[in-house]
């Protein structure tokens, strides 16, 4: 009976270490896949930082643009004020001159005095405000700027 236990003994040894190389062969591929996924991911961080680091280059350099693309707009409109301002000059001195200038004609007989001493005063203006006035003639230069051409004129 020695030899059949002996032999069932070793049928059992057998099938353990059967069960044991393929658990461990198990393993070794789990170990391997896990290794491979931890790799990958590695490798995708790595190149998800690669292009976090290229957004926010980019980003720095539209927010630089922009701020100079601010800087000349503000300048632009600085320019603008200023013409809109000699225009403005210009307009109050010549109308000035227009009213300075006397007139030719003589006032008629048969107008009253009140008409008569009218006649030669050019009729007055009703009150217009600068402010009422300065947003128009802006809008108007505002449409007929455009931020290429002041770009270009700073370089």
């Amino acid at each position: 009976m020695k030899g059949a236990d002996l032999e069932t003994a070793s049928r059992k040894a057998k099938g353990l270490a059967q069960a044991a190389e393929r658990a461990h062969k198990d393993a070794a591929q789990k170990d391997s896949a896990a290794k491979d996924a931890a790799r990958q991911a590695k490798v995708k961080a790595k190149q998800a930082k690669k292009e976090f680091k290229a957004a926010n280059k980019a980003a720095r350099a539209a927010r630089e643009e922009a701020d100079a693309a601010r800087k000349v707009f503000a300048k632009a409109a600085a320019r603008s004020a200023k013409a809109d301002a000699r225009i403005a000059r210009a307009k109050k001195k010549a109308s000035s001159k227009k009213k300075a200038a006397p007139k030719a004609e003589a006032p008629k007989k048969d107008a009253s005095p009140k008409q008569a001493a009218r006649a030669g005063v050019a009729p007055r203006k009703g009150k217009v405000s600068r402010k009422a006035k300065a947003p128009l003639e802006s809008a108007v230069q505002e449409d007929a700027f455009t931020l290429g051409e002041s770009i270009s004129e700073l370089h």
